[in-house]
């Protein structure tokens, strides 16, 4: 494709909101995606184009000297530099990052600041007139949110990141540079903060260097307090790290920076906060909000004052101290903090004159504040007075609506805006941040007139003498005058749209505003009220671009909002817009019609008009799909245009306007729809689908389905005929439908000749090349074929992808993720032409398409950005381009009689209207109907005829077809449905009649109700269903059972297996007491091998102890005592037992008391090294883990006890469970002790059969082998059951058993004869009676011995069970014993452990003084490497200065000695005329002002704050112009003196005018060398902050060395007392030992002596005064109580007397049975409201039919009054005209009034007398009736006393 052409970008559009600044006084610039647009006031606009074609990073832009910058998005990124307008590359900076750039920003001199991102992160200072790398500082590694120059003075800048904010200055040496932090806050204030944050407490002091918290009470004995870093054992980024993460604070976010005059930084934040950064003080201040001014300091006041008079000349007159302040500091921008505040004062002075007539409203408002009126309209008046005074006259009285202030052309666009943007406005306003009563910010800006400051509203701000302008996303802009830590809204605009971008142009006259909105909005600072728009491109993204009816004039855009927006094709200018009001998701053009189809999201296709494009129109909407419409495609002739969405299905619509877009059916395609194509041969129209079957298709997944139908030539002949059914889908034979499988996913589709389509594959990226036939399909018969790619092509590098066919079908071309447009022919597909259309990094081209001649290419990106790009033929390539463009103009000249047609008619559609929507039904109210409807046919036995179904408001063409089929086969088949309904109320009558029997039969006979369920399939489904459910809640179990084994596997493996001893409990019998041993793992190797070093290390020790106390005696010569055994032997003993008690009270525990005796052990005293310590430690547990041992075992033998005891006691139970038996007693009240899983905690870890409360849930093949065992088990039972001879043998010789017991004959009973049963006594014979006597002896004697044996047996019962309650409780003495010993076992290891954590605690505070003191260390190596840095370039700067100033010393002598050779120069002419000339080489033009040229940011009429102070460079050459102009005047002819000719005359003025250059170079080089001292001290002073900052480190190691000393010596040594031997307040919780003494213990036994008896003296004096006391306080209490007693008796007394009985007591005195006749009451009081309630009943129905007749009546009245109405008129002229002849006559009038209101007056009186007299009738009365209610109370004389 290159011998064609290339393609170059004609055009961009597309605005998100980005940066918008002035590059000149009118000109307005900002990206583009890859492109850079340049846009006028007066609209006009051009475009810059990368030369390199690579995507564009940073954008920033130098609006004095019109240039602008931006960086490259590839590896090692470079940095262009352009001036503007000629777009001139001159400088190309390279080398300053490794990937990217994230921010560039010029100063308002020659520098430019670029900070790179991943892996570097450099902050560079570039001079870019000369390509230079000035300094690099390494940054953190975190993303700016914003970067600021001081315009200033460009030595100071500012960045900020979402944590942190610092401020750097730049310091120069001649040639050398150097970036410093100048203040650095890496903590920013908490959100709610407000004042002066006094964070961080000293210079340059982070948080790592603050002192820690004591972590415990026991650092009080160590007053050196340890930092974190020590104490956490982190430096560097890993503390810091750690302290972000340990802070929780939600705190402020810096967002936007400005540059006061004075100096100070202001940021804005995302919260709304403004902070303010004293740069020389290194303060941080948030300030506050007022609603009125503060009262300003009289300081100011009188500043103001004074600067009222001053003109703007004086302040452009150079001053004195700016040259003293440039020849000590050098440069103009570097003056001290003094000057810059003055200056400000200055500006701001200047910045607030007033106008004389509003002289006598400040001095009313200043009187009002005196005065202290109040009142809303006061406090306004006074505010604005107060605004005036400050900030000069308003411009009007009111704020002026927007609306109002706009132009003609201006008001038609907002006007449309309004109209079209309803919705998009809302959705605007529904994504702005809430506040706390959830209502919209911009909404709440409005309603508060903009006086507050909300989240977001400081995201942009911009810097001018009237005030700080800031603005975000509220819409809001706002003037704010900061008076030092407070602002005050001064003023404020609604702009209406969210604001992304504040700039002024270089004079400050205009602002501009930029909105993610799309739009630009220009004002004046002066008058905000007056807002003008620049341009509106709308916002959201492109999603596709097509040509206009057949031909390249126009095209046609969509974004996602609904914005229809069609564009010049050549300019790319905007021609109109036109909102759907919905979200738009597709669209197509017409090449028979000027239209356009969009597809929305809520499934309508909309039609426009674009016939009149001024006036584009929404002519008719079809309702085609539920779901959003992805594509949309017409036919090459525009007869048909094709619609898919991911409902399966694609709609056919007639594309001609004269058949009004009638729907001519649709096809079914199997998944999500991502492409349609189509091709037409032959008058037929191919038609091919790709889709996504997959189980979650998403709008961005590739297609793996291919549908391939055609429409015939004569579809439209007999249309009803080629349907399947009446729902209109088309017939398979009739469009031949087709589907396929991809084998890869893919991307886009194209349909060509030849039923050839192209693709995109989603995994090689290849592009592909597939034929499909009939042949291919017919292979495989049931299911559908795998497509082969025939041919593959090079595609793109990157996911995702497009790809479309030109109108000739000769070229294919391709975009993708990767940005590239890729164009081919279809003869070659390798051969390829690529174009860069957008930015890879914001994903790609989104979609694109030719032209309808094929000559330009409009793609959109997701950048937001519509290109456009134009051929750039070759010589050969011409023919080509004719070529296509001939195919273009041959089909519109065939379509040119229909197109007229057509868009005749579409002109005469009218204005399609959106109907309104009644309000939805409730579907489940519905339904519920329905269902209601069915149980009452069901309930009362009647056939049920649904209605008809009605289709929705919003039906789809499909659901309307689909009901109108229904409502055609309803008519169609209503016979045949009744007859089933009748049958179906048969079967129902049958079924409920059966189900009535079923009921009645038994229960066994009984059948489950779902027996009569007809519905097999339902039953089944179900059923099905219900496996489904089971299974996937079976799997769910199995794997949350296998991981719960899981877990117990661990645990048991952890907690059990390994360990040694397992811990288990032991239970006493009879008390609740329980034991546990120790739970002991078995200790490793390495812990047993390092004991057995310390053991040995210990004993070395203790070795060499001894010998070397053996060699110290020998050596003294010490004598040895000589003293009898018996005496030695009885020293020996005391000695061994002061000894030991010494030793338990030192050694702080008890351990050799149970096992933990050593004698390895150091002395608490003697624990000064670590590894002492670690050793004790390492000792300490050894004694710890061998009490546990030794405890072990002793529980392990009353564990053996236990187990024997209950051996006892079964063996016993059994002989008590026989006697019972033999008593004939219950066994139920046997003591069975068992052992629980407290002592056998094994059982635990198994679960018995018996503890599974549910039925275990058995699979089939468990269930057929239980089967089988069963049966087993039964066959082996019955074979024990045959013929068994040792049984039978055994029954037959001894009777069933082989040993005869004495119990068990007494059991059996002596048997009766038969003839006392038989026979009565009388009746006996004597031989019978004799043994009938022999009978009752035998029984007799049976008796008694049952009664011995019952006795025996109760007594051995008792022996029995006291012996096994003697075993158990003395089992549980022993079990007591073991609990004592487990006690003290567990106080001994209390106190061993507790002496481990303190020498762990000890250690650990010595690891802090290590860790403390290394890193002390490290931060002395690198100051000392920081020092040994600083003195070099401090040796470096000074040999700098000493050679610069020999080179000045030079340049000076050289201008002297240039003075000194004027002479010799001239030394030819007389000595007058060489004086004569002299003076004229001494002559300096003087007041020469330097003028401002091409300038209008520091022009004498600009409105920049910092008008007064241009930047260096433009100053310097400034300069030079002026003195060029200067020395041209000094130079002219009419200065020649007399006697001198012009060649001597030119000689002078050449040789003067070397000698000012030299004198301005020497001048020049003063300051460099002022500057170069400057930068020396400051070197130095660097250099003696450092060596003070090492001798603070040093004092510190040395503190922390003595204090790490003194904490190693002062010990910490644990004693054990007894509890009488503490004296100390216990306090709260823990006793306070800090004053505390250890004294020994006689001292404290004595004093207790003298104390008792002491206190037994007074004890006794005590008793002897308190019996005396006790008597007195007894008669006390008996005369108090007697006093009581009378005031009780007087109180009663009154109650009596002054008690009213009322009659309800009288009734309850008189009444026999009171309860009764209350009963009585109620009764009757229930009847009386049963009664009550009927009468109220009637009444009401009367009143209902009252209020019927009423209603009645006043219906009729209202007829009346409509027919009285009609003679109103009539009467109202009578009544006119006899008022009018009535009040002819005055005199009458008033003659007939006062007769009137004499009666009335005396009427009135009359009525005045007669209530009068009732008033007293009626107090008459009362009185009355009082005294005869009086009578009714008895009356009870008072008794005196």
């Amino acid at each position: 494709m290159e011998n064609i052409g290339s393609l170059q970008l004609a055009w961009a559009n597309g605005y998100k909101g980005n940066r918008a600044k002035y590059i000149t006084q009118d000109v307005i610039c900002f990206k583009c995606g890859d492109t850079i647009k340049f846009v006028g006031e007066d609209g006009k606009e051009s475009m810059f184009v990368p030369p390199s074609g690579e995507s564009m990073g940073p954008l920033t832009v130098h609006s004095v000297n019109k240039v602008f910058a931006y960086s490259e998005n590839n590896i090692k990124p470079r940095i262009f530099c352009f001036q503007y307008p000629s777009f001139t590359k001159f400088a190309t900076l390279t080398d300053g990052a490794q990937l990217e750039y994230l921010a560039l920003t010029f100063s308002s001199s020659v520098y430019l600041v670029s900070l790179s991102g991943v892996p570097d992160y450099q902050m560079i200072i570039w001079r870019y007139t000369d390509q230079m790398k000035l300094c690099v500082q390494d940054m953190t590694q975190m993303t700016p949110n914003c970067l600021s120059f001081n315009p200033g003075n460009w030595r100071q800048l500012a960045t900020g990141t979402a944590k942190e904010l610092t401020v750097w200055n730049v310091e120069q040496n001649n040639t050398q540079f150097l970036v410093k932090k100048q203040c650095h806050f890496h903590r920013l204030p908490e959100k709610n903060f407000v004042g002066k944050f006094k964070f961080p407490p000293e210079k340059g002091r982070s948080a790592r260097d603050e002192p820690a918290s004591k972590s415990s009470s026991r650092q009080a004995r160590v007053n050196f307090q340890l930092p974190i870093s020590a104490i956490s054992g982190l430096t560097g980024d890993n503390l810091e790290k750690f302290e972000d993460y340990k802070d929780e604070l939600d705190r402020l976010i810096p967002v936007s920076m400005s540059w006061q005059t004075s100096g100070d930084l202001l940021v804005g934040c995302t919260g709304g906060q403004l902070i303010k950064v004293d740069v020389e003080t290194d303060s941080l201040t948030v300030l506050s909000l007022v609603n009125t001014m503060p009262e300003l300091d009289p300081v100011v006041e009188e500043e103001n004052k004074d600067a009222a008079g001053e003109t703007r000349e004086s302040q452009d007159m150079p001053n004195k101290q700016d040259g003293i302040a440039e020849k000590i500091g050098g440069k103009r921008e570097s003056q001290d903090t003094g000057m810059l505040k003055k200056r400000h004062g200055t500006a701001e002075k200047v910045g607030g004159r007033q106008r004389s007539q509003d002289t006598s409203r400040k001095r009313d408002s200043m009187t009002e504040k005196m005065g202290g009126r109040q009142g809303s309209q006061d406090t306004s008046r006074r505010r604005d007075s107060i605004t005036e005074k400050i900030f000069g006259r308003r411009e009007s009285g009111d704020m002026p609506n927007k609306r109002d202030s706009l132009t003609g052309e201006e008001d038609h666009v907002q006007d449309k805006k309004q109209r079209d943007d309803n919705k998009s406005i809302k959705e605007h306003d529904e994504k702005q941040p809430k506040d706390s009563e959830g209502q919209a910010v911009i909404i709440e800006a409005k309603k508060e007139g903009g006086d507050r400051i909300l989240p977001g509203s400081l995201n942009c701000m911009a810097l001018h003498q009237r005030g700080l302008f800031v603005a975000g996303i509220d819409g809001v802009l706002r003037v704010l005058k900061i008076i030092k830590d407070q602002f005050i809204v001064v003023d404020h605009q609604d702009i209406g749209v969210p604001v992304t971008s504040l700039c002024f142009n270089p004079s400050h006259h205009m602002l501009c505003i930029g909105s993610k909105k799309g739009s630009i909005h220009l004002l004046k600072p002066e008058s905000i009220s007056t807002v003008k728009l620049l341009f509106d491109v709308h916002y959201g993204n492109f999603l596709t671009a097509c040509g206009l009816a057949g031909s390249s004039e126009y095209c046609v855009t969509v974004r996602e909002s609904g914005k229809v927006q069609v564009w010049k094709s050549d300019t790319g200018n905007l021609i109109c817009s036109l909102s759907i009001g919905v979200k738009a998701c597709s669209l197509a053009t017409s090449p028979l019609a000027h239209m356009a189809v969009v597809g929305s999201e809520t499934g309508y296709a909309y039609i426009i008009d674009l016939n009149t494009l001024d006036k584009p129109r929404v002519v008719y909407s079809i309702h085609l799909h539920r779901a959003p419409i992805r594509c949309i495609a017409f036919n090459e002739i525009g007869q048909y245009f094709f619609t898919g969405s991911n409902d399966g299905f694609v709609f056919v619509v007639d594309g001609r306007p004269s058949k009004k877009f009638e729907p001519l059916g649709y096809v079914n395609c199997e998944g999500d729809i991502k492409g349609l194509s189509t091709f037409m041969k032959d008058g037929e129209t191919r038609v091919v689908v790709s889709s996504d079957i997959s189980d979650s298709p998403s709008p961005k997944s590739p297609a793996n389905k291919l549908t391939s139908f055609k429409l015939p030539a004569d579809l439209l002949n007999g249309l009803t005929s080629k349907h399947r059914s009446l729902k209109c889908d088309f017939r398979d034979d009739v469009i031949n439908q087709l589907s396929f499988n991809f084998s890869d996913p893919v991307y886009g589709i194209v349909l060509t000749d030849n039923d050839t389509v192209y693709c995109l594959c989603s995994v090689t990226r290849m592009l592909l090349k597939f034929h499909i036939s009939q042949e291919l399909r017919k292979k495989e018969k049931n299911k559908d074929p795998f497509l082969t790619a025939s041919e593959q092509a090079t595609g793109h590098q990157l996911y995702g992808g497009c790809i479309s066919m030109s109108l000739h079908h000769k070229w294919l071309a391709s975009g993708g993720g990767d940005g590239q447009l890729i164009i081919r022919p279809l003869q070659s597909l390798n051969d390829r032409l690529i174009a860069f259309a957008h930015n890879y990094w914001r994903g790609g081209v989104f979609n694109f398409s030719f032209s309808p001649d094929s000559q330009l290419i409009f793609t959109s990106g997701f950048d937001g950005t519509l290109c456009c790009f134009k051929w750039n033929y070759t010589a050969s390539g011409h023919l080509k381009g004719r070529i296509a463009a001939d195919a273009a103009a041959a089909l519109l000249m065939r379509l040119n009689s229909d197109q007229m047609r057509e868009d005749d008619m579409l002109m005469k559609m009218k204005v399609w209207d959106q109907p309104e929507k009644e309000p939805a039904t409730d579907k489940e109210q519905e339904t519920a109907d329905v269902e209601k409807e069915i149980d009452d046919a069901i309930e009362n036995d009647l056939i049920y005829t649904p209605s008809p179904p009605t289709p929705p408001e919003d039906a789809t063409w499909e659901e309307i077809k689909r009901n109108e089929a229904h409502l055609e086969e309803e008519k169609q088949f209503a016979d045949e449905k009744l007859k089933l309904r009748i049958e179906i109320r048969n079967m129902r009558r049958q079924l409920q009649k059966m189900m009535r029997e079923n009921e009645e039969v038994p229960a066994i006979e009984k059948l489950p109700n779902h027996e009569f369920d007809l519905d097999v399939d339902e039953q089944k489904r179900l059923h099905e269903q219900c496996e489904i459910e089971v299974q996937k809640l079976r799997e769910e179990k199995e794997y949350q059972n296998i991981a719960k084994m899981y877990l117990t596997e661990v645990m048991r493996k952890e907690c059990w297996d390994e360990m040694m001893v397992k811990g288990r409990g032991i239970l006493s019998f009879n008390t609740g007491l329980e034991v546990y041993n120790y739970p002991l793992k078995e200790r490793t190797k390495l812990e047993l091998r390092e004991l057995e070093v310390i053991q040995t290390q210990r004993r070395i020790e203790i070795a060499e102890l001894q010998a070397r106390k053996e060699i110290a005696d020998v050596i003294n010569n010490i004598p040895t005592d000589s003293a009898t055994p018996e005496d030695e032997h009885v020293e020996t003993e005391d000695v061994k037992l002061r000894l030991l008690r010494e030793k338990t009270a030192l050694m702080g525990s008890l351990g050799f008391e149970v096992g933990g005796e050593s004698d390895l052990f150091y002395s608490q005293f003697e624990l000064a090294s670590k590894e002492q310590k670690y050793n004790q430690v390492v000792l300490l547990q050894d004694v710890i883990y061998r009490i546990r041992v030794k405890f072990n075992k002793n529980f392990d033998e009353v564990f053996i006890k236990k187990e024997q005891e209950i051996q006892k006691i079964k063996e016993k139970n059994k002989r008590v469970r026989k006697i019972l038996e033999d008593l004939n007693l219950p066994n139920d009240t046997v003591y069975e002790p068992e052992l629980g899983p407290v002592e056998r905690p094994e059982m635990l870890l198994t679960t018995a059969d018996d503890e599974v409360k549910v039925e275990k849930y058995l699979t089939p093949e468990q269930r057929q082998k239980m089967e089988v065992d069963r049966k087993k088990e039964e066959e082996r039972k019955l074979k024990e059951r045959g013929d068994n001879w040792r049984e039978r043998g055994l029954d037959q010789m001894m009777g069933g058993v082989l040993e005869i017991k004495r119990e068990d004959e007494l059991k059996k009973d002596i048997p009766i004869p038969a003839f006392m049963q038989e026979k009565k006594e009388a009746e006996w014979t004597e031989e019978e009676r004799n043994i009938a006597e022999e009978y009752l002896l035998k029984v007799k004697t049976l008796e008694e011995e049952r009664d011995k044996f019952r006795k025996h047996l109760d007594l051995e019962l008792k022996k029995t069970q006291t012996a096994i309650l003697e075993g158990t409780q003395a089992f549980d003495e022993v079990l007591y014993q073991l609990f004592i010993k487990k006690v003290k076992a567990e106080s001994v290891i209390y106190q061993e452990e507790l002496k481990i954590l303190r020498l762990r605690y000890s250690m650990l505070t010595e690891e802090e003084f290590t860790n403390y003191e290394k890193e002390l260390q490290e931060k002395l190596d690198a100051v000392k490497q920081s020092l040994q840095q600083a003195s070099s370039a401090h040796g470096k700067a000074k040999s700098d200065l000493d050679a610069y100033r020999n080179e000045y010393d030079i340049h000076v002598a050289d201008d002297k000695v240039h003075e000194r050779m004027f002479r010799r120069e001239f030394q030819g002419l007389s000595n007058p005329l060489i004086d004569q000339l002299f003076k004229h080489y001494k002559k300096r033009p003087r007041g020469q002002k330097a003028k401002i040229f091409d300038s209008p940011a520091y022009g004498p009429t600009s409105s920049n704050p910092y008008f007064d102070r241009p930047p260096t460079a433009k100053r310097n050459e400034d300069e030079r112009y002026a003195r060029k102009a200067a020395m041209a005047e000094l130079n002219h002819e009419k200065n020649i003196p007399e006697g001198v000719d012009n060649q001597t005359w030119e000689r002078l003025c050449a040789y003067r005018l070397e000698k000012m250059e030299k004198e301005w170079q020497v001048k020049q080089e003063a300051l460099t060398l002022a500057e170069m001292q400057a930068f020396v001290h400051k070197r130095q002073d660097d250099e003696e902050k450092l060596r003070a900052e090492i001798e603070e480190i040093l004092e510190t190691i040395n503190k922390l060395r003595d204090w790490h000393r003194v904490f190693s010596t002062d010990l910490e040594v644990q004693l054990l007392l007894k509890q009488g031997q503490v004296e100390v307040d216990p306090g709260s919780f823990i006793p306070n030992y800090k004053m505390a003494l250890l004294i020994h213990r006689e001292v404290v036994e004595d004093l207790n002596k003298k104390i008792r008896q002491l206190g037994e003296r007074k004890i006794a004096s005590m008793v002897e005064s308190k019996d005396f006391r006790k008597g007195i306080i007894v008669l006390e209490w008996e005369h108090k109580r007697m006093k009581m007693e009378m005031e009780d008796l007087k109180n009663r007394m009154r109650d009596i007397i002054n008690m009213k009985v009322t009659r309800e007591i009288q009734v309850f005195l008189a009444a026999d049975d009171f309860d009764a006749l209350r009963n009585q009451e109620i009764i009757t009081l229930e009847q009386t409201i049963a009664m009550q309630e009927r009468h109220h009943e009637r009444r009401i129905k009367e009143k209902k039919k009252a209020l019927k007749l009423v209603k009645k009546s006043v219906h009729q009245m209202l007829e009346k009054n409509n027919h009285l109405e009609t003679e109103l008129d009539k009467l109202n002229l009578s009544v006119s005209e006899r008022r009018h002849i009535y009040e002819i006559n005055p005199e009458k009038l008033n003659e007939l009034d006062r007769e009137q209101r004499y009666k009335e007056i005396v009427q009135r009186r009359k009525l005045i007398d007669l209530a009068k007299a009732q008033a007293q009738e009626i107090a008459m009365l009362r009185t009355e009736l009082e005294r005869l209610r009086m009578r009714t109370f008895p009356a009870l004389v008072s008794l005196d006393h």
